[in-house]
């Protein structure tokens, strides 16, 4: 994470030429377990997002598709999905 004049930023590292910012509206809640840092964060035009270990893993914007890919082999083995 990185502050600056224009705010706090959580940053993304992805290879030693790229590295993704998301601005931080507001931090709701951040720590570290045993195995990962987390960070529960407001961030402008994603909304609440999860990050593990400084990388986003969902966020109210896109939360459908991680929910739609969760649901799609249930609903297909499923005998009578119309029930569930």
């Amino acid at each position: 994470m990185s502050s600056d004049a224009t705010g706090i930023f959580i940053n993304e590292t992805h290879t030693s030429a790229a590295i993704w910012q998301y601005r931080v509206g507001k931090m709701i809640l951040e720590g570290k377990t045993q195995f990962q840092t987390y960070q529960i964060a407001e961030v402008p035009r994603f909304g609440k997002s999860l990050f593990l270990d400084y990388n986003i893993q969902t966020s109210l914007l896109d939360e459908y598709i991680f929910h739609e890919c969760m649901s799609q082999p249930a609903m297909t083995l499923h005998p009578n999905p119309k029930r569930v």
